[in-house]
């Protein structure tokens, strides 16, 4: 049985790599367009894991057990993610929102290796998405799709410190994932290249009280917006969540990212240099991980952006709704 598992494995990194090909291929001459306005966006910021925890952003640093598997949903909406400032009959200008709402559903799966070390994969769509598509800035362009294939992410991780399930005491995780360009092309569903995308999720719970911290990277090639240059980012991540009520029946919490990208930006006429788009947001979550002992986590959560540049319109959603299923083999008294 287990031989069988990684000849599955192996089957399945074989056609990942193919797909990484094929896709970085096809997306080349639609990346980058003359209008200088590119499509090859993530518009959702949000790259949620499979996991227990309560965030939405920050990952769960608790990893499945050996021969167990674990599965999630994750759904967004998002108002006004994508926009850019036009010059109109208004002295001031105009915005026009190339993605205006978007629904957006993530399937979550991760299996254990170890007890310590699991693999993940993230299989994300957009269920609607409407807005005026780069369309609107590109003659030439498609107009734009309102249902889209995104990004598929895959990866492991592998628990440096742990604590039992329900337990009180820090957790250390690394997690390393990629991406394969498999989002529907010229629709703000992904990257122009394949996204390297290390992290290391920490949180310390002490009884009813979780504070939980996350540093990390996406690593992608660059493609030009509006004047900007969007390419890899680095991110941070901070979150706290109490147990308003006991045995897991309610908890609160609220957590805040954000994710500056690292690529130099165009100067400015005058001689200046056009600020970094800086991509920040909170949400705040209710949750209870009181059913199934534990395995079964419902989130509901909600935010917006934090106003931080004058590009923030760039994936720094007006607000967004999340929530989330999750079904864990670690419930309150599982041990490890």
């Amino acid at each position: 049985m287990r031989s069988v598992s990684y000849r599955g494995l192996l089957a399945a990194a074989c056609l990942l790599l193919v797909a990484l090909l094929r896709g970085s291929s096809a997306r080349a001459d639609v990346c980058h367009p003359t209008s200088g306005v590119s499509p090859c966006i993530d518009a959702d910021q949000l790259w949620p894991h499979p996991g227990g925890g309560p965030y939405f952003f920050l990952g769960d640093p608790t990893t499945v057990p050996a021969g167990r598997v674990a599965l999630g949903l994750v759904g967004t909406f998002l108002d006004r993610p994508i926009g850019v400032h036009v010059a109109s009959a208004n002295p001031s200008g105009s915005d026009i929102y190339l993605v205006d709402q978007a629904f957006d559903a993530t399937l979550l799966f991760a299996a254990g290796i170890t007890n310590r070390l699991e693999l993940t994969l993230a299989a994300p769509v957009t269920v609607y998405q409407d807005g005026a598509g780069v369309a609107a800035v590109d003659g030439n362009a498609a107009p734009p799709e309102h249902t889209l294939a995104r990004d598929l992410r895959f990866g492991l991780a592998f628990a440096l410190l742990t604590r039992p399930a329900g337990g009180s005491g820090p957790a250390l995780t690394p997690r390393l994932e990629f991406t394969a360009p498999t989002g529907t092309p010229g629709n703000f569903a992904g990257a122009s290249t394949m996204v390297l995308a290390p992290s290391l999720a920490f949180s310390y719970r002490l009884g009813r009280v979780d504070l939980s911290a996350e540093v990390s990277a996406r690593v992608r090639g660059e493609v030009p917006f509006a004047g900007a240059v969007m390419g890899s980012q680095i991110g941070a991540a901070l979150g706290g969540s109490v147990d308003v009520l006991q045995d897991r029946w309610l908890s609160a919490g609220v957590e805040a990212f954000t994710l500056p990208t690292t690529s130099s930006q165009p100067a400015l006429p005058e001689g200046g240099s056009a600020r970094l788009p800086v991509p920040a947001e909170w949400i705040a979550h209710v949750s209870s991980a009181h059913f199934l002992g534990g395995r079964l986590v419902l989130s509901l959560g909600g935010g917006g952006a934090i106003p931080s540049s004058p590009n923030a319109a760039i994936t720094s959603p007006h607000y967004r709704l999340d929530f989330a299923v999750r079904l864990t083999p670690l419930g309150e008294h599982t041990p490890r």
